[in-house]
């Protein structure tokens, strides 16, 4: 009788150690959505400042490739990719800018992701691309560290 006891108590600790774990997993992975879903914000409501508070001060870099030219590439720092997206902002208004058929997986420190961005612009014309994030807990917070982007056009 002690004997089963015991087995029951260690099944009941561990079933409580996964729960735990699973618990916390579910709070980073919507904490991992939620810097997406600012980012799509920033570029509905073209704000740079939405788009500072999501990306990595240090080590940030956007990779864009066509796949009329997939040989060409363009890399960027956060500085770099903030001009760019803000000039952007000034040729194209967009009226739906998110992530389709999202997955995310975490690695302790590090989240990957991988969606479709779906975009829609005033003028009607839609576009979806396939995109990779890399996000990193910093001080207690998701940034996006990396993004490859394969831009239809």
């Amino acid at each position: 009788m002690k004997r089963k006891l015991s087995y029951f108590i260690c099944l009941l600790l561990l079933l409580m150690m996964t729960q735990s774990a699973w618990t916390q997993n579910a709070v980073e992975e919507r904490a991992v959505r939620q810097v997406l879903e600012t980012f799509e914000a920033a570029y509905l409501e073209e704000d740079p400042s939405l788009l500072d508070e999501v990306l990595s001060d240090s080590g940030y870099m956007m990779v864009l490739r066509s796949p009329q030219n997939p040989g060409n590439a363009a890399v960027f720092d956060k500085q770099q990719i903030m001009r760019s997206i803000q000039g952007l902002w000034e040729k194209v208004d967009y009226v739906e800018h998110h992530h389709t058929q999202l997955s995310i997986e975490l690695h302790g420190p590090l989240a990957t992701t991988e969606s479709i961005i779906s975009d829609r612009f005033a003028d009607g014309n839609t576009r979806k691309s396939p995109v990779y994030h890399i996000l990193a807990r910093i001080d207690g917070n998701w940034k996006v560290v990396f993004s490859s982007a394969l831009m239809a056009e």
